[in-house]
């Protein structure tokens, strides 16, 4: 009985860490209307997801049609509003992802 009590108590324990962990993820999706490199990389026009940790300063930003990801170090300010700011420089007719905010 002792056994059985202590598997119940570790299983409701691993339950329990993973909703709080699940909590700690945030995503949003934003629309990028022109293609942009990003770590040497070209990536298509469209819509993305970024995605990542409330409490981590990595961030996936996401292709919603390809699936293709880049791994982004997000600066730590807040925004006012609680959404993230992307910011490009343009050289021309081509944008570069600077960061992420």
């Amino acid at each position: 009985m002792k056994k059985l009590l202590i598997a119940g108590v570790i299983c409701a324990s691993a339950l329990l860490n993973g909703v709080v962990c699940s909590a700690a993820i945030y995503g949003e999706v934003v629309n990028i209307p022109f293609d942009f490199k990003v770590d040497n990389r070209t990536m298509p026009a469209g819509e993305y997801r970024l995605q990542g940790g409330h409490f981590s300063m990595v961030t996936y930003l996401i292709n919603a049609q390809t699936g293709r990801q880049v791994q982004l170090l997000r600066q730590p300010e807040d925004s006012p509003n609680g959404k993230s700011h992307l910011y490009f420089t343009q050289t021309g007719d081509q944008y570069v992802l600077k960061s992420i905010r």
